[in-house]
């Protein structure tokens, strides 16, 4: 009988124990703070930024595999890091209204785990309104490795042609300086804002580079507004032809052309060497009688000649680094 009630006893306590362990949360668990988003009212240019936490409550790593909204208007920064037990990240959220006017109401979602039920959804709201009006939102700069001035500007006024206006300040690179001008016209207030080149245009490498200008205003409802610019880095000189297509040729003979170099107006930069991507690659470099161009004459050995061939040869000045300007060479 003692038997019976000791099994009976041992068998309550490990159902005891059973059930206690169930109450235990393993695996990852992910919040999210706040999950609900409330812009407000801001202006149709206003790009809002904001910051969500996420922090995990479970007892294994987590990985954010994604974080997708459901408009193009909503971009997000994903944490890349691993969200240890007991720990926080941010997840960056910006908000483009660009071609938005009125409610909006979209949706942001995060993946994390194998379970798609899991997802967790962040709402964003906002009530978006046209207040200003912009001439434009990007304009484009043109720049050498010799720096010249070049400029371009963008209006901005406000639609409501009482409202008191004005951009106080535009946070710029070091390569490009903006102009406030204050005015009216027949709209109401306008500011007009001229960028143009500083010298540290000159030292960009040769290429494309864009950049977002942050214009502050003194509208309520339109503190601040996003201007994208591109700083466009020609070479110094150009070359004609820059592309060179070889045919129909022969396996035991060398190959020769000629390109011509224009330096640009005012320039002094001349060639002070010549890579390639081809072994062998002789040249020689001519003055015109005028001074104004070269011609550069080069000899391709028949190793380097095989059909499909193709590479570059880069025109290196003794006034700037890289490359001042790059012949593509193709052989068919």
């Amino acid at each position: 009988m003692n038997a019976c009630i000791r099994t009976i006893v041992f068998l309550i306590a490990l159902s005891s124990l059973s059930c206690g362990s169930s109450d235990v949360v393993s695996g990852p668990k992910l919040v999210v703070s706040p999950s609900t988003i409330d812009l407000g009212v801001i202006g149709s240019y206003a790009r809002a930024a904001y910051e969500v936490t996420l922090t995990n409550l479970g007892d294994s790593p987590v990985s954010i595999r994604n974080a997708a909204g459901s408009c193009k208007c909503l971009v997000t920064s994903t944490p890349t890091q691993l969200i240890l037990p007991g720990t926080s990240a941010t997840l960056s959220i910006e908000f483009d209204p660009t071609d938005v006017i009125g409610p909006y109401e979209e949706e942001i979602t995060i993946e994390w785990c194998d379970d798609p039920a899991r997802n967790i959804i962040i709402r964003v709201a906002a009530d978006v309104q046209d207040t200003l009006h912009l001439s434009r939102r990007y304009f484009g700069l043109q720049a050498t490795p010799v720096w010249h001035e070049d400029t371009n500007s963008i209006e901005i006024s406000p639609l409501d042609l009482e409202a008191a206006f004005e951009v106080t300040e535009v946070l710029t690179p070091e390569y490009i300086v903006c102009t406030v001008e204050k005015g009216t016209d027949r709209n109401g207030n306008v500011s007009t804002l001229y960028f143009a080149l500083t010298p540290e245009a000159a030292k960009l490498p040769i290429g494309v580079h864009r950049t977002r200008l942050v214009a502050t205003t003194t509208d309520s409802r339109q503190s601040t507004i996003h201007i994208d610019a591109a700083v466009s880095v020609e070479p110094s000189i150009r070359v004609e032809p820059s592309t060179v297509y070889l045919s129909d040729v022969a396996p035991d003979r060398a190959y020769d052309f000629t390109v011509t170099v224009r330096e640009a107006a005012g320039q002094l930069l001349r060639i002070a060497s010549i890579e390639s991507d081809f072994t062998g690659l002789e040249y020689a470099i001519e003055d015109s009688l005028d001074g104004e161009m070269k011609f550069v004459e080069f000899l391709l050995p028949s190793s380097e000649l095989a059909q499909g061939r193709s590479g570059n040869i880069r025109l290196h000045g003794t006034e700037t680094d890289g490359d001042l300007a790059t012949i593509h060479l193709r052989v068919d």
